[in-house]
């Protein structure tokens, strides 16, 4: 089992026995959205996990948004993760 098989291994553990864990959910949409390691790299589920947590807080994060651009670049989304990328570096600016 590589390195990275384990991590996405136990993120998904930490999802699976607490869904409202946020660090997992950002961990994992960033293994699947950057790995080349095809049994690992799933855009589409990337952008399910990065959604999920910036749909949950209240305001957007600079991070979860810039995990979000990445998930939909991994999923071929360009527009959306250039939008994406462009609202977090606005955000990011103001503070």
């Amino acid at each position: 089992m590589s390195g990275f098989d384990y991590l996405t291994t136990r993120l998904e553990t930490a999802i699976g026995i607490n869904a409202d864990y946020e660090p997992a959910y950002i961990g994992l949409a960033r293994l699947r959205a950057t790995v080349k390691d095809p049994r690992i790299r799933n855009g589409r589920e990337a952008v399910e996990l990065a959604e999920t947590i910036c749909t949950r807080t209240d305001s957007p994060q600079v991070g979860y948004l810039h995990t979000l651009a990445m998930a939909y670049a991994a999923d071929g989304q360009f527009d959306k993760a250039t939008a994406t990328a462009e609202t977090a570096l606005e955000l990011a600016r103001r503070h």
